[in-house]
């Protein structure tokens, strides 16, 4: 729509230009002489306005992330009895908000104030033209002042329209900038893909590795310092270590979710950046410690990686992580597969914690990725389902590759080899027993967890030799 009214606004403007050429020439050159006056207003506000509309576009989206937190978030705050403090939160932002709005409508009052100054200027002018010569050959009649002044007045409404108009365009452009800043990756990609990466190795080779990787979100913050971890074809490596000592970034780095800073990330031998994003991701399932489910269905979510849902590879799926039985029941469905079309809220909302983690686990056997990535994938889980889902990725992890991001000891004592991190290094790496032989980070680890576990008064095992 702005963009015809603006097309009719120009259309009307060369049209008085012509008449008022038309009718009197000189008179025409006065009028229009104002008209660099209005560019360099243009100018001078457009700079100003286009960052008040910039401003009020992040405003608005702190004020939306405010808001959505608060009532995600509502239970907690009336718990905490934190109605009057969130509140006196919102009052500072939203006041902020409105003070972008103010800066915004004074520049967009300044133009128009400043578009009707300059055509008030105009017909002045033009007036004391005439005044000036009212005598002798460049006398001009007094119809024809009276007509063209009407004439300067209705050329300045569409340059008034295309203002306005010019500033609902810098709105828009200030909301696309961050729309195109979020979703364009297209510069990203072909500066990554312009940088030169590892030579390839061998399909037969490790089938992941980092080699020398250092990574940091935060300039000057390294979350993984030199780090060099190899896992062959068909192993389970299995990462453990304290909160932030940069397990999970490296099941990040694996899938590109984040370009490495230094060193190098292979997959199936090949550097990651010369991977197609896509394909990459193919290569892998992943079971999320927060498990995120989308509106639909059942079948939908565990099926999620096709276009076309397979019933029978979704019912088997669920099957083999025990968990057909449980979502039965709780369809009331005896016989069929009706109960794969149990509804499903969003994110999940009427499902537990249990529930949402046994149908990642769905997901990812669905999938049938070669390589797979676990990360604290049964810590919303009860022991006698973390039990049944350990014997069932037995099977599944027989064959294939598998990152295991653990805190819970006893669910890796079985990996081929444990990776200890600590403060973004690889201290350790061996087995189960290995580590605890060596007495390192990994058995302090161990002791002081299953210590916790033990009651008072009960001897531990081993403590007596």
């Amino acid at each position: 729509m702005g963009v015809i009214n603006a097309v009719g606004d120009l259309v009307s403007l060369a049209s008085y230009v012509v008449v008022m050429v038309i009718l009197d020439w000189r008179m025409s050159l006065i009028g229009f002489a104002a008209l660099p006056l209005v560019l360099v207003i243009v100018i001078i506000v457009r700079s100003r306005s286009r960052r008040a509309y910039r401003d009020i576009r992040a405003k608005t989206a702190r004020l939306n992330a405010f808001l959505g937190e608060q009532v995600n978030g509502i239970a907690v705050v009336q718990a905490y009895g934190r109605e009057a403090a969130m509140q006196s939160e919102f009052d500072v932002i939203n006041e902020s908000y409105r003070d972008a709005n103010k800066r915004s409508i004074y520049y967009e009052a300044i133009l128009d104030a400043a578009i009707e100054m300059v055509a008030t200027i105009c017909i002045a002018s033009v007036l004391l033209w005439v005044a000036l010569h009212r005598h002798g050959d460049a006398a001009v009649a007094f119809a024809l002042v009276v007509t063209f002044t009407g004439y300067i007045r209705q050329f300045f409404e569409p340059i008034s329209l295309l203002s306005q108009r010019y500033t609902v365009l810098q709105s828009a452009m200030s909301g696309a900038e961050r729309i195109f800043a979020l979703l364009d990756e297209r510069d990203i990609e072909k500066d990554v893909t312009e940088q030169a990466c590892a030579p390839d190795r061998p399909a037969e080779s490790d089938a992941l590795s980092l080699e020398q990787v250092t990574f940091e979100y935060k300039p000057g913050v390294p979350v993984l310092l030199d780090v060099t971890l190899h896992a062959e074809r068909g192993q389970k490596i299995a990462l453990v270590g304290a909160t932030g000592s940069g397990k999970s970034t490296i099941a990040s780095l694996l899938l590109r979710l984040y370009e490495v800073h230094q060193g190098v990330v292979r997959v199936a031998g090949k550097d990651v950046r010369r991977w197609d994003r896509s394909e990459l991701r193919k290569q892998f399932s992943v079971v999320p410690q927060d498990v995120f489910l989308f509106p639909g269905t059942l079948l939908s979510n565990v099926a999620m990686a096709d276009k076309v849902f397979d019933r029978a590879r979704a019912r088997e799926a669920l099957e083999r992580v025990g968990a057909a039985d449980l979502f039965r029941r709780r369809a009331r469905a005896r016989e069929g597969d009706a109960w794969l079309d149990t509804p499903v809220d969003e994110r999940g909302s009427n499902f537990s914690a249990g529930e949402r983690q046994l149908i990642a686990f769905a997901r990812a056997l669905y999938r049938d990725a070669p390589m797979l990535i676990l990360d604290e994938a049964t810590a919303s889980v009860d022991s006698d389902t973390e039990a049944r889902l350990q014997r069932a990725l037995d099977a599944v992890l027989e064959g294939r590759t598998a990152i295991v991001i653990a805190h819970r000891l006893s669910t890796i004592k079985a990996a081929d080899r444990i990776v200890v991190m600590h403060k973004g290094h690889v201290v350790e790496q061996g087995t189960h027993d290995e580590l605890l032989e060596k007495g390192g980070f990994y058995a302090k680890l161990h002791q002081l967890q299953f210590a916790a576990a033990t009651p008072a008064g009960v001897d531990r095992v081993g403590s007596n030799g």
